[in-house]
């Protein structure tokens, strides 16, 4: 059996062949759990959003649509095991039947994302029935079933992770500034300038405006800002960090600056904002 202990551990009691009970101690790379929920899109349904902060894995319940995450495209259907980073930009397009499907958003910083040929991949019987058991234990809202929640989550990740997946090279002339950006994502590097990117990835302002415009059509500074406005958004929306909080997360030495700049890339302010889109909430964290 097993359970998480008050420092985010995991510990199994386990009775090996000689009879004896020894205890197994590791850390838990699960922070906090977001959102689990069913998504139900309509037919021809259509979404251009940026996915929430931490890692969001979906299986695909019913029907098929097309998506796109940071300009690679997957063709999507039932049974499907999909993966997304943190706050990344997705577009998605369902066909004539539309699609539902189990999204599970967490907080795990130590959890190395999956690379970009493998963020979609056809789920095992034993995968699509932990995220049906997910989303049973979830639903209860059952404080005791806490533990089980984070247990069966990662058993999921040990599953996935350990999948032998089919993956092909991935060939594409932007392919760099995609790695760039998991860059900036995994070391949660948000106020990052153009200078020290050139300096880590030992490439030329010129040739990483290049990179970055074939990639997204933006310069280097304004992709990154949106990349740090997108994830004040998912925080702001799935945290339960106050504004102050999330502004020192994202490396903003004091809170004023971190509202001038979210004021002036949404049109209100932090709190606003979340005021505003409150009565979207239920939308806006199904991970999508």
């Amino acid at each position: 059996m097993a359970h998480i202990n008050n420092k985010n551990r995991i510990e199994f009691i386990h009775k090996g062949r000689g009879g004896q009970w020894t205890r197994l101690s590791f850390q838990c790379p699960v922070t906090e759990i977001f959102r689990i929920c069913l998504v139900k899109r309509k037919p021809y349904h259509h979404i251009i959003t940026n996915s929430p902060p931490g890692h969001t894995f979906q299986c695909v319940k019913k029907g098929r649509f097309d998506l796109v995450i940071n300009g690679i495209k997957y063709n999507i259907r039932k049974g499907d095991i999909l993966y997304l980073g943190s706050s990344e930009i997705e577009e998605a397009t369902a066909y004539k039947e539309g699609f539902e499907f189990i999204s599970v958003v967490f907080l795990a910083p130590s959890l190395e994302p999956l690379p970009p040929e493998a963020r979609v991949f056809k789920g095992a019987p034993k995968i699509e029935k932990l995220f049906d058991r997910l989303y049973e234990i979830y639903s209860k809202e059952d404080k005791i079933q806490g533990i089980v929640l984070y247990h069966t989550l990662f058993e999921l990740l040990m599953e996935i992770y350990n999948m032998k997946l089919k993956r092909n090279p991935l060939c594409s002339k932007n392919g760099k500034w995609w790695e760039i950006e998991e860059f900036i994502r995994s070391k949660r590097a948000f106020r990052i300038s153009v200078k020290e990117i050139c300096d880590e990835f030992e490439i030329n302002k010129i040739a990483l405006a290049a990179l970055c415009m074939g990639a997204t059509s933006l310069s280097p500074a304004k992709r990154i800002q949106a990349i740090r406005m997108a994830e004040a958004r998912g925080l702001l929306l799935y945290s339960e960090n106050s504004v102050s909080q999330i502004a020192d997360l994202l490396g903003y030495p004091r809170i004023h600056e971190f509202s001038r700049e979210f004021t002036n890339y949404f049109g209100y302010s932090p709190k606003e904002f979340v005021e505003k889109d409150r009565d979207l909430l239920d939308e806006k964290s199904t991970g999508r």
